[in-house]
């Protein structure tokens, strides 16, 4: 099989709270799904239920296999989706974000490359 492939866009948008708003989505695909951010689904409150989606990180192989698209399982409230949409207090840790994201993207196509060449 080819080379795993994951292009993501990005967009920044300074808030008036003085937030910026950063978005990502997988734009381009090969030979992986678009479904790389992890979520967890919480409740709201505690006790409560009301419940929200959280990002937690960028899909590992692992969680790629374990976890379902769009909506949580039964087994886990972990689940995939194909975009994030965060509010991030500073430049500085908007940066890091990015950085990291970019490199975790990078270490996800390599380690797919290895098990799935």
């Amino acid at each position: 099989m080819p080379a795993h492939k994951l292009k993501i866009r990005y967009n920044l948008e300074l808030q008036t709270n003085g937030a910026w708003r950063l978005q990502a989505w997988t734009a381009e695909v090969e030979n992986i799904t678009e479904n790389v951010f992890v979520y967890q689904r919480k409740p709201s409150v505690p006790y409560e239920t009301s419940q929200r989606d959280v990002f937690v990180n960028i899909a590992q192989p692992s969680d790629l296999a374990e976890y379902p698209e769009d909506v949580p399982g039964t087994t886990y409230p972990f689940f995939r989706k194909s975009s994030i949409d965060l509010e991030i207090d500073n430049s500085r840790t908007v940066y890091d974000t990015i950085v990291g994201m970019r490199s975790d993207f990078r270490e996800l196509c390599k380690a797919l490359d290895k098990v799935d060449p």
